[in-house]
């Protein structure tokens, strides 16, 4: 058997973290993944450097911030020229495919997968996958889907049916639904795995992401009226979200009741992937290649289900949109159960991937091995966001115990103690008793803007130069200590 480890990522879409057996939720099933966490390692502190899809991946990949490889939105193309961790793992042998959702533009960009089976759901190339040529192929079509995404084949749904996501049974069967489909395309892959090769396999399912459609039998897994409302559900939406929705969410307009069927099929979909997540493991243990499989739980980013009384994402970068399960097991189950406090940052899996395996990371890739000495003090997330009367970037800048949002421009910044406000419904940015803390947080996203965050994708070190570079470096400390101090 090779002595490098197999890579198996499984990726969901939209999938916060607490709803997890293993992250405290005590109403869903995720037995399997469950499973993964007491032979891994579980990180309560992980969290999306963006909160939508497409840039989130691929930093996930390239294990770069969004304003370094410049994609924004979920039209925008990867550049070629940045390095990424199937493209390090590909040159060193390994065999790397991906099956299920990518969200790439274009569809089957190539990043590092030699082969791609993709199940991709909304914008551009959702129609150019194999899993609705799939469909197409069977004589059928994902009526919801199709619904909430477009209206080019059917008539708009009604308002409310809009404002719920689709929250409905499929009507596809189970074995036509996506879950299942990424399931089996992965089964056959792992099917090949053997002695002689060392592997990459990348599932990206689309479930839990709305439309919140689940087939029979986990349509109905979970009765609405058994479940609870999640931690920061409130009664109402807050004034200032409503004002900064970026969605065409109706909040105001939403019940307990239909939050609550939200969830139960939120959960629904989860539990199927978990269910297929088993396959996997099983198929694993079967051909002898799971002790030397690195498995890898995550996301791209999280669901607001309730939470301020909004569902979907966007507004601002809160906890269940900002905070995401990541779940490793290593190979050899190495600190099997450790449960990790430590901040995290999705570009940090890449690295902590190649390491490993025993691989350098590219020089652009400023992720943190999970493991270590060098730990976070802070994570930063950011996103673009329509608010504030146009286009403007949002972030996050967190610590363990306090965060910063800001939309736009300080004019509405918001500052939150999460130790005694962990659900975030007391803005305390003007509050004299955190002026010291909301100054350091300024200085620390300055810092990370201006400084921490500017790699270089193409940096020759040997190139000539006319002045030397240690009086460069000091000239260099200079001008940042000036604009700290007048931030």
């Amino acid at each position: 058997m090779s002595q490098q480890p197999n890579i198996l990522i499984i990726h969901c879409d939209q999938l916060r973290s607490d709803c997890l057996g293993c992250y405290g939720n005590r109403e869903i099933k995720t037995p399997n993944i469950d499973s993964l966490s007491e032979n891994g390692v579980t990180y309560i502190n992980h969290h999306t450097v963006c909160p939508i899809c497409t840039p989130s991946r691929y930093s996930f990949w390239s294990s770069m911030y969004i304003h370094q490889h410049g994609a924004w939105d979920n039209t925008s193309t990867f550049p070629s020229g940045y390095e990424t961790f199937p493209k390090i793992l590909r040159n060193n042998g390994y065999q790397t495919v991906a099956v299920g959702k990518m969200h790439m533009n274009p569809t089957y960009q190539d990043i590092g997968f030699s082969k791609m089976e993709l199940a991709e759901q909304n914008g551009i190339g959702r129609y150019q996958d194999d899993y609705h040529r799939f469909l197409m192929e069977q004589g059928l079509i994902d009526r919801f889907d199709l619904h909430h995404q477009s209206g080019e084949f059917f008539d708009e749904p009604s308002t409310h049916m809009r404002d719920m996501c689709q929250c409905a049974e499929s009507d596809l069967q189970q074995e036509y639904y996506s879950t299942e489909w990424v399931t089996n395309k992965a089964l056959e892959q792992l099917e090949k795995w053997g002695e002689g090769d060392s592997y990459l396999l990348m599932v990206g399912y689309i479930s839990p992401h709305h439309p919140f459609d689940p087939p029979a039998p986990y349509s109905t897994m979970y009765p609405e009226e058994k479940i609870s409302l999640l931690e920061g559900y409130t009664e109402a939406p807050l004034p200032h979200d409503i004002e900064a929705n970026g969605t065409s969410i109706d909040y105001k307009s939403l019940t307990e009741q239909d939050i609550k069927k939200i969830t139960a099929a939120y959960y629904g979909m989860i539990t199927e992937i978990d269910d297929g997540i088993g396959k996997l493991i099983d198929t694993l243990k079967k051909k002898n290649v799971y002790d030397n499989t690195m498995i890898v739980f995550t996301s791209d980013h999280g669901e607001y289900l309730g939470y301020h009384h909004m569902i979907l994402k966007c507004n601002y970068l809160y906890e269940p949109l900002a905070k995401i399960p990541l779940i490793i097991k290593y190979p050899h189950n190495q600190m099997a159960g450790n449960r990790e406090e430590a901040l995290s940052e999705n570009i940090d899996v890449s690295v902590t991937i190649l390491e490993t395996c025993g691989l350098q990371k590219a020089d652009t890739m400023q992720g943190i091995p999970l493991h270590g000495e060098k730990k976070r003090q802070f994570v930063v997330s950011e996103g673009q966001y329509g608010t504030e009367g146009h286009s403007c970037v949002g972030y996050m800048i967190k610590r363990k115990d306090c965060k910063l949002l800001l939309k736009g421009s300080f004019q509405n910044a918001m500052f939150y103690d999460l130790e005694k406000d962990p659900n975030e419904l007391v803005n305390q940015i003007d509050n004299p008793e955190y002026q010291e803390m909301i100054q350091q947080l300024k200085q620390d996203l300055a810092d990370f803007i201006l400084f921490h965050a500017t790699g270089n994708v193409y940096h020759d070190k040997a190139a000539p130069q006319i002045k030397e570079q240690k009086q460069l470096d000091n000239q260099m400390e200079t001008i940042k200590d000036f604009i700290r101090k007048r931030w």
